[in-house]
């Protein structure tokens, strides 16, 4: 009785490359906290604590930037929505006012823009 045995890949000049910053990104696009995912991230661990201790510390650049606050994104020339007087459709004199939104959204617009 044989047991199937495992092979390690065939190393590829292809395999070799290393990871551009695009593909960086789809790497990590792909994370699903599956576990073979959990292992590969202790293995990544373990090669930068004995390449450099430093970088995963909580004082260390990249654990300030990853967890920083994103900066707001700069405020468009026209809001949306605009700030524009609410109107109240319900209340049109045709008594449907729940199906006539948008005479009172051009009311609204109308009275924003003068």
């Amino acid at each position: 009785m044989t047991t199937p045995s495992t092979t390690t890949p065939t190393a590829t000049p292809a395999s070799q490359a290393p990871f551009t910053p695009e593909r960086w990104r789809q790497f990590w696009i792909a994370w699903n906290a599956q576990p073979q995912q959990l292992e590969g991230i202790e293995q990544l661990r373990q090669a930068v604590i004995a390449a450099d201790p430093a970088v995963l510390t909580e004082a260390a650049p990249l654990r300030q930037t990853f967890s920083s606050t994103p900066p707001a994104p700069e405020a468009p020339a026209h809001a949306n929505p605009l700030p524009v007087a609410w109107e109240n459709q319900n209340d049109n004199a045709s008594g449907t006012g729940y199906r006539e939104c948008f005479s009172s959204s051009c009311a609204m617009l109308a009275r924003y823009w003068g």
